[in-house]
């Protein structure tokens, strides 16, 4: 009876257990029919295996796992859900950091709002735009972001992300941009500009090197396009003079056929890159106009120097007579026994002689920087003096009286007396040569 009690227990556990091996049977039957299964773990004598399940949509899994394009799966709030490994090496993190995380941690606060609002024109239909991702440490590189709602999503407010990383395309860009600038320099420069090999090959010339020389000198060497010299003749060899080296405003000619000689400055600089060496860029500047004038002035400066020179002699010469001349007035107004003044146009002493201060009984030096009048005051004879400023004619008196006021023991005094005008440049009186002799024992005995 125990035998038969535990046979039937053991036969509903069997029970109990075929049904639920059924059941979940039929739950991954109809797991796998729904597309709800990707693998299937089964065990085996080699111990467990995993089977993949491949449905319809494997393809696009495949496509977008591999694609070079990001693509990222955005909750409402901004949460990555889901994204590809490009989208992971665009960001330059691992693509366990970087679902889970917060699509907003890779835009800068520059472009912070503008993602925004990208995003909510996005959930409303598809929006386009182009920004910069964070792409590890302070780098960022340029993507196109297309955003768009996803509809058939069990999460409201999903978003799907597409990104094309740019920085190929705007690098492109940039070499066309940098190339076209080029270009433009090389066209519109007037200097001669030259990219040359490391063999000395002409690779660009500018526009103004080709006017130089009557036609393109690309893929001929340096050398034999210009055959360069230095002013003293020597021949000058690009590569030899400027290899691995940087020159700077070497003046060299130039010479082609019959044309005059032309003078340049020439610069060229190495071209390297990890230490091997590409070529040389040169580059000439015109100073045939500069010599000329360099040379025009040298010549006008060695006029001058010699007019100088010249004029200093003449100089020496006027000096020298000038120094005579003033001798011999010193020595005509120190050793003159005629009383003798130089007056300026105002009457005021500039020089008398030693005869004149002693007619005077005065020192010579008691009369410069006071009038004529001041010490002999006399109306009449002022009036005189005044009129042979004027008219510029000489005056001559005779035995004029005369009393000093300074001496009237000496009584009345007669003077024989002659008053010079001096004219200046314009013909006016600038000064008054003042000559007298005294004649008062003459007129007293007469």
């Amino acid at each position: 009876m125990n035998k038969s009690y535990r046979t039937r227990r053991q036969l509903l556990e069997e029970l109990r257990e075929l049904t639920s091996r059924a059941t979940d049977a039929e739950e991954t039957l109809r797991a796998i029919r729904r597309g709800e299964v990707d693998a299937l773990v089964v065990s085996t004598v080699e111990g467990d295996r995993v089977f993949t399940l491949s449905g319809a949509d494997q393809p696009y899994r495949v496509m977008v796992e591999t694609m070079n394009e990001g693509a990222v799966t955005l909750a409402a709030d901004g949460t990555i859900l889901f994204c590809n490994q490009r989208f992971a090496d665009i960001v330059k993190r691992s693509l366990e950091k970087v679902t889970g995380s917060s699509i907003f941690r890779y835009f800068s606060s520059t472009d912070l709002q503008l993602f925004k609002l990208l995003f909510e024109q996005g959930l409303k239909g598809t929006s386009k735009m182009e920004l910069s991702l964070r792409a590890g440490g302070k780098n960022s590189a340029p993507v196109l972001l297309s955003l768009s709602a996803l509809q058939h999503m069990d999460t409201p407010g999903a978003a799907c992300l597409m990104v094309t990383d740019l920085t190929e395309q705007k690098r492109s860009e940039e070499m066309l941009a940098e190339e076209k600038l080029i270009t433009q320099i090389l066209h519109q420069a007037a200097e001669i500009f030259i990219v040359c090999d490391h063999q000395g090959r002409i690779l660009r010339a500018s526009q103004s090197t080709n006017s130089l020389l009557g036609r393109s000198p690309v893929l001929r060497t340096f050398d034999e396009a210009f055959h360069l010299l230095y002013p003293d003749g020597t021949p000058f060899f690009l590569l030899s003079e400027a290899r691995g080296q940087f020159l700077h405003a070497v003046e060299v000619t130039f010479k082609q056929g019959d044309a005059a000689l032309l003078s340049y400055l020439l610069s060229a600089n190495s071209l390297v890159k990890n230490e091997s060496f590409l070529g040389i860029v040169v580059v000439l500047v015109d100073i045939t106009e500069r010599k000329k004038l360099e040379e025009a002035l040298k010549r006008a400066y060695d006029l001058l120097e010699l007019r100088v020179k010249e004029r200093t002699v003449e100089l020496e010469k006027a000096n020298e007579n000038l120094a005579n001349q003033s001798r011999i007035m010193e020595s005509f107004f120190k050793d003159t026994i005629t009383p003798l003044v130089l007056l300026d146009r105002n009457l005021n002493f500039i020089r008398v002689n030693e005869a004149y201060a002693r007619s005077c009984q005065r020192a010579v030096l008691d009369f410069p920087g006071h009038n004529h009048f001041e010490f002999f005051p006399s109306e009449e004879n002022e009036a005189i003096f005044r009129q042979v400023v004027e008219t510029g004619l000489p005056y001559q008196a005779l035995a004029k009286p005369f009393s000093f006021p300074d001496h009237p023991e000496w009584g009345l005094t007669y003077w024989n007396w002659i008053l010079t005008p001096l004219p200046d440049e314009k013909g006016e009186t600038a000064f008054l040569v003042f000559s007298l002799e005294e004649v008062t024992d003459r007129q007293v005995a007469e």
